[in-house]
């Protein structure tokens, strides 16, 4: 994502929008009345007819191609269907996961795991997300912890990195194609998202101190 794009509607869906609204700090987290609120305060600011003479400039920026922006990042984000469709491609968020643990390292379990699954709780169809706890942790709730992690349901969709722009199909048979080759490719970006996090509890249930520690007990 970058700030802002220009007018070209083709690349309005690599435009920052939290940042655009100055949202930067409730990514992910936002909710209708705080992006109805940013969007008022950047109205009062950047509308052409509302502008304060004392609102402040923005070098190298033109003033009205900045408001339409702001407009589009509002149209983005001002519904919670919109913001998951953004947050989906989101590429401020990191990805990334345990490729291995080996307890011999001298890092803690723990410590690597925790967070990971903490950020990836934002995906969950399902709430509230049971999280990976400490060596305290009774069994059974470990026990479900895994059960619901190996069922995850995830309402992460890809749908704005769809390739093919169904407004400059020129016959109908052309936008069906369209359409197959869109649906191909979300399918295969939703296939690999459920094998990134298929692999982070593969990894985390692989080197559970408190599983093994269980099994020790059962023999």
């Amino acid at each position: 994502m970058v700030f802002m794009i220009g007018l070209d509607e083709k690349l309005a869906k690599y435009q920052d929008h939290y940042r655009v609204l100055r949202l930067t700090d409730k990514r992910g987290t936002a909710t209708d009345a705080d992006v109805k609120n940013a969007y008022r305060k950047m109205v009062l600011l950047y509308h052409p007819d509302k502008r304060r003479a004392d609102a402040p400039e923005i070098p190298g920026l033109n003033m009205q191609n900045y408001f339409t922006c702001i407009t589009r990042a509002y149209e983005a984000l001002s519904t919670a269907a919109g913001r998951r469709t953004f947050d989906s491609v989101d590429d401020t968020y990191d990805d990334s996961i345990p490729s291995a643990f080996n307890s011999s390292s001298g890092k803690n379990f723990y410590d690597v795991f925790r967070d990971v699954f903490k950020s990836n709780s934002r995906w969950s169809e399902i709430t509230p997300v049971p999280q990976l706890g400490d060596e305290n942790t009774p069994f059974e709730e470990v026990n479900k912890f895994y059960d619901f992690w190996f069922n995850f349901q995830s309402w992460r969709e890809f749908s704005m990195k769809d390739k093919e722009n169904l407004d400059e199909a020129e016959c109908r048979e052309e936008k069906r194609w369209m359409e197959r080759q869109n649906k191909q490719a979300r399918q295969k970006a939703k296939k690999e998202e459920m094998q990134r996090i298929r692999n982070l509890v593969d990894n985390a249930f692989q080197n559970d101190p408190r599983l093994k520690k269980y099994q020790e007990e059962q023999k």
